[in-house]
């Protein structure tokens, strides 16, 4: 006689006490394991790479500064091929309110990008007059673009859970405010690694390749998010 019922239900129980099982095992040693693997490998990688940037030629870290470059810009090719996907695919949009400040912000880069231009200039014609003045100045400029940015966030009246208009415009316009401050970073150390009068090789100045990268991106963010 069977009883299908029955063994069905200790069949289910039995494979519901197993998977519990394994589940409260990675819970507890192997997703600690996992996660000690994760961070040491990270660790060690970062330290091979700053040991490598210390002891490699100019014209590896300029490829590799290239790469980096490369690789951001497929970054933001998917948040903004995302984005395009859904705008063209027929999805109603609910434009958030407050976009008008982005003439300031566009501004503000398009300056401090232009500054780090004549500090490149300046370089090249080995004109090194008032280099730290154009160096502090392109500094306050971009921490502006970050004043007007955090400011439009502040008054944008829409999160993250409101619509995908404005879950994708915070997470470019985020990213992209991340890359501006990594900027920003890069002209600080700027003023340390180069001399008082930025009498230093015109080729280890790769800042500026970096600010018209960014300045590029905030270009075409700024057609696709605020003027289509």
């Amino acid at each position: 006689m069977r009883y299908p019922g029955i063994f069905d239900s200790i069949h289910k129980n039995c494979f519901f006490i197993i998977y519990l099982k394994n589940h409260s095992l990675f819970a507890t040693s192997l997703q600690s394991v996992s996660l000690g693997e994760v961070f040491l490998l990270s660790f060690v990688s970062s330290v091979n790479t700053s040991r490598e940037f210390s002891t490699t030629e100019s014209s590896t870290l300029y490829s590799v500064f290239g790469m980096l470059i490369f690789s951001e810009i497929l970054l933001f090719f998917g948040f903004i091929w995302d984005y395009l996907h859904a705008r063209l695919g027929n999805i109603y949009i609910d434009m958030p309110l407050n976009l008008e400040p982005y003439l300031n912000i566009t501004s503000s880069l398009n300056i401090t990008s232009s500054v780090i231009s004549i500090l490149v200039y300046k370089m090249t014609v080995s004109h090194f007059s008032d280099f730290e003045k154009w160096l502090t100045s392109a500094f306050f400029i971009g921490s502006l673009f970050l004043s007007y940015q955090g400011d439009e966030y502040t008054f944008l009246q829409c999160g993250l859970n409101d619509s995908w208009f404005s879950l994708a415009f915070l997470i470019i316009t985020g990213l992209h405010s991340l890359h501006v401050c990594v900027g920003v970073l890069f002209i600080c150390l700027s003023v340390n690694y180069h001399d008082s009068d930025g009498s230093n090789r015109v080729e280890d100045f790769n800042i500026g390749t970096y600010w018209h990268f960014v300045e590029l991106i905030w270009v075409a963010l700024t057609m696709l998010l605020f003027l289509m």
